[in-house]
Parts: C-alpha cells; structure tokens; sequence
C-alpha cells in the first residue's frame, strides 16, 4: 500500500509549498530571517522594539467560519483568504495593537492545488495591504476527518503595543458614549443560518433580489472589513477607552467582553441603519429578533468607547478616513450587561 491511496499526496504538497513559498516571500519585511519553509520562522524584533519603552506581544487566532462553503460554492476563495486576515487584524487592533507577521492552517480532506493557492493569495494580498508578514503557516491532508471536498481555513496574528496604551476597557466609566462603525454585511458570521436559509427556501445565489438591490451571492460575499487604517491613527491621537469587534455573538455577546464591573451599556437599534442584507435574511428566514441581534453584526462591525468631550472631534477624524459613523449607545452605571433599547 502507499500513503497516496490512503488519500495523502505528499510529492503535490511538496510542490504546492514551493509555490506558497514564492508567495509569502511578497509579504516578507526586513525583519523576517526566515519564513515558509523551516520547521518554524524567524522574525527579527531588533528593529522594531525601537519605537516601544514597554512592548507586549499579542496575539488572536481566528477563522471565517462556514463562509468557506460559501465561498466555494459562489467560486471566490480569494476574498476568504483576505477575510481571514482582517478578521484577526481587527481583533488584535480592539487591543490598540499594531501587525507584524501572520501564520495560517489550511487543513483539507484531499489536497486540491488550486484553491489553495486561490486563498493563499487573497492572505498575501491582505498581508501586503496592511505591511504584515505571512511568515509561516501548515498545509494539512486530513482524509476521514473531513468530508470530501471539505476544509478548514485558520489565521494567527502577532502584533505590538506599548503597555501603557493597551486598550482593555478598564478606564471605561458611566457617562461614555459608543460610536459604531458601519459593517459591509455579515463579515464572517452567521453563515450556517445563512446557509439553511438558503437551503430551504431554494434561494440562489446568482438571483437578483431587489430588497437587497443586488445578486444574493454577491452582497453575502462582501468583504469583512479591515478597521486597521481608519482606527489606529485615532488609537494614536485620541483616548479610545475601549474597542468591540463585533463577531460571533453580535453586538450583546462582544460588547460585554471590554465593560468593567459597575458598567453597562445601552445600545439603540434605531440610532444606525440595519443594512438591507439584515432586512431580507430576517423576513425570509422567520427570523425573531433575538436571534438576530445575537447572531449577527446587524451594520455595525466596530464599536469605540470613547468620552463625551472627544466624541465629536473622533467621530468627525473617523468620518475624514471615509468610515461611516454613529452615535449608538452610552455606558451606563449597573450591572455588567449590554441592554439593546427599540426594536428591529
């Protein structure tokens, strides 16, 4: 017997490396000694450490979820791969920290040569954007736990901050007001509710829907949004008491991870608009209202804590970097919980 009939093709790994290799290599810094290829990599923080009195690493790993069955279904494993890095980008930018290499896992029941060049190009072209390094990563053959023509796609982010200026919420106070920024669609969330949806009312993807002006493929393909460019020159100049990437568990279950204890937040449903895409999943899909605000962002995929005096000068800075912007809420005296005020 040999380990190819066992569904493992070692010599095409091989030769998918090599090109991932070659890949990586256009995301590459000065700092990386060593990248894709050795058994690990080698970031050089010599130079980087310069510019920091008390550095902390962080870092987040993270996936886009079932988005993967979309994507591959509608033909577009590109915009995962950049989904995946801005998901992670965001979450270590929620701690007011700056990128500096990433490092993925694609595990598949089968190796299939072109999708994953297909995503690892959308992570390099996301890399390069945002100055990061794809410094490593694994590609794995998994027959017998995945399902044919199935795989899982998985991100690691490493960043810096300064200690004094972690952003962790501890200096959010009653009085603070919430600023939310305005989401593509679903970013990386919600996709097995999407998909059942889809399923069982027969929709298609290539359909045009006028309640969401658009083919149903299309708008469910948009992007997850990279924060990082608009966000962080405000994370410079202004006092950000605390930053929520809205994900999985939407704005309730992610906006009480960064409340301290004798703080909870109100949210108004009616001070931002819930984009279309919402709309159309809640009324076709029967959807009741709690599922929705716990399952998905709603329009809203980052949330700034931030003082009453510094609210306009932010919201207008975030408004100059093109982001769409809204008061949404204030932080309230009582119990650490997030209390959402109208309806849908």
């Amino acid at each position: 017997m040999k380990y190819k009939q066992s569904g493992v093709d070692l010599w095409g790994s091989s030769q998918v490396k090599k090109e991932i290799k070659k890949l990586a290599r256009q995301s590459y810094s000065s700092q990386v000694i060593e990248g894709v290829g050795p058994f690990g990599s080698l970031y050089n923080l010599s130079p980087v450490l310069r510019d920091y009195q008390n550095p902390v690493l962080v870092q987040s790993t993270d996936g886009v979820g079932t988005k993967l069955i979309l994507a591959k279904e509608y033909g577009d494993l590109f915009s995962i791969g950049i989904d995946l890095v801005n998901h992670c980008l965001n979450d270590i930018l929620a701690l007011g920290a700056r990128p500096l290499f990433f490092q993925d896992y694609l595990a598949q029941d089968r190796l299939r040569k072109k999708e994953v060049l297909e995503i690892i190009e959308g992570i390099v072209a996301a890399c390069q954007i945002n100055k990061i390094s794809l410094i490593g990563g694994e590609l794995a053959q998994l027959p017998g736990i995945y399902q044919k023509g199935k795989f899982d796609l998985v991100g690691t982010i490493t960043g810096l901050v300064e200690k004094e200026k972690i952003i962790d919420g501890k200096k959010i106070r009653p009085g603070n007001l919430l600023l939310g920024l305005q989401s593509f669609g679903l970013h990386t969330n919600g996709y097995s509710l999407v998909r059942k949806i889809i399923k069982e009312k027969k929709l298609k993807l290539d359909d045009y829907y006028p309640e969401i002006a658009g083919k149903l493929g299309l708008i469910l393909m948009m992007g997850h949004k990279n924060y990082f460019p608009s966000v962080f020159p405000i994370v410079e100049n202004f006092e950000i008491l605390g930053i929520c990437h809205v994900t999985g568990g939407g704005i309730p279950g992610n906006l009480v991870r960064i409340l301290p204890n004798g703080c909870r937040a109100e949210v108004s449903l009616s001070s931002f608009p819930i984009l279309p895409i919402f709309k159309f999943l809640k009324k076709i899909g029967q959807i009741s209202n709690r599922e929705m605000i716990e399952v998905f962002n709603l329009g809203i995929g980052m949330i700034l804590v931030c003082s009453q005096k510094d609210v306009s000068k932010i919201k207008k800075a975030l408004e100059g970097k093109r982001e769409k912007v809204f008061v949404i809420g204030q932080i309230k005296k009582g119990k650490r919980e997030v209390i959402l005020k109208d309806s849908l």
